[in-house]
This record gives structure tokens, sequence and C-alpha cells, in this order.
């Protein structure tokens, strides 16, 4: 039961994170389509986009050898089963979401980027950035 719950988590949590990434993506290929520069964001990670393809590449890894020990020493049934009930779980939830709630797929022009940013605008008028206080702090600043 244990290994079951634990193989569970960890695969759902590489679709968890694999779904941010490829939202992440998504974002950043609407950010082009509409003619939007990234330095315009308040906030701009570094490495990106070869982060996240590599982190994508990465939780892939991880679903798809998540269930190696039912090939090693002959075929497991039941450790193959456990391994990997969570693929056709993730896209059967995915798409009978897409199908009951009738949403579609978004095309890179169609996303909105805008709703709701002149009200986050005005707030962060008021925010004040404070300078690096410790050696730490200056370091990331410097860093990043």
């Amino acid at each position: 039961m244990f290994n079951w719950l634990s193989s569970i988590s960890a695969v759902s949590n590489c679709f968890t994170w694999g779904s941010v990434s490829i939202a992440y993506l998504g974002f950043r290929k609407a950010l082009r389509a509409q003619g939007v520069d990234r330095d315009t964001l308040p906030y701009k990670a570094p490495f990106q986009p070869y982060a996240t393809y590599l982190a994508l590449g990465f939780f892939i890894v991880v679903i798809v050898f998540s269930g190696f020990p039912a090939f090693v020493g002959g075929f497991d049934y039941e450790a193959f089963v456990t391994s990997y009930i969570t693929i056709p779980v993730f896209f059967l939830l995915y798409f009978g979401y897409k199908i009951v709630r009738k949403t579609k797929v978004l095309t890179s022009a169609e996303v909105d980027l805008f709703s709701g940013k002149t009200e986050i605008d005005a707030e962060d008028a008021h925010y004040v950035d404070l300078p690096p206080g410790s050696v730490g702090e200056r370091f990331w600043d410097w860093l990043f």
C-alpha cells in the first residue's frame, strides 16, 4: 500500500509541475504572439525558457521510468499498474473536463493577458522596493 501511494503521489506531482511548465510555455508564446515584451513584466525568471524545457524533460523522464521495477526480473503486472495508473487517470480527468465543460484550448492570440492589469498596476504603484540589507540579499540581488 505504501509503494502504491508513494508512486501515485510522485507521478501526480510530476504531472502537476509538468502542467505548470506547459502553462508557462503557453504564456510565453502568448506574450510573443501579442507583441508584449518580456522585459515589461515585473518579474523575469532567469534561464527561461531553457529551465522550463529542462524541468519538463525531467518530469517526463521520471514519469516514464517510475515503473522501471515492473520490468526488472520479469514483468510484474501489479507493479506496472501501480506505477502507471496515474497516466490514464490524468488524461481522463483533463479530457473529461474539456468535454463536460465544453472548453477549448485558446490560441496564443486569444489568451487574455490584460484583464485586471490596471488594478494590479495601481496597487504596485504604492510598493516600495527596499534595498538589499544582508550580504546574502546583496549577492542574490547581484546574481539575478
